[in-house]
């Protein structure tokens, strides 16, 4: 029973440890984006940082996020293969250290 217990724990902190990094997506190059991503993206990240771009599929669509840096505030947005904007999150404020 007890080795039972143990290996439901270990199984949960499994899961709990792996499913963020999965949720994340994979990690691309700028020249990765399709064309028409890439033109958006040119067009929405002026004057902006850019932290990295992601590829994810999500319901067999494959999305693409950009993270950016405006003005102090972190901006995330994901796009569609086509350039169609899906999602953006909220700013959050970046302290300087």
């Amino acid at each position: 029973m007890r080795i039972s217990r143990l290996v439901e724990l270990l199984v949960f902190v499994g899961l709990v440890i792996t499913l963020p990094a999965l949720a994340e997506g994979k990690k691309i190059k700028r020249t990765d984006l399709p064309a028409a991503v890439e033109k958006t993206v040119a067009a929405q990240s002026q004057g902006a940082k850019i932290q990295g771009f992601s590829e994810e599929k999500e319901n067999g669509q494959t999305l693409y996020e950009v993270e950016m840096v405006v003005d102090g505030h972190s901006k995330d947005s994901r796009f569609g293969s086509n350039s169609m904007r899906y999602w953006r999150s909220k700013s959050q404020y970046l302290a300087r250290v």
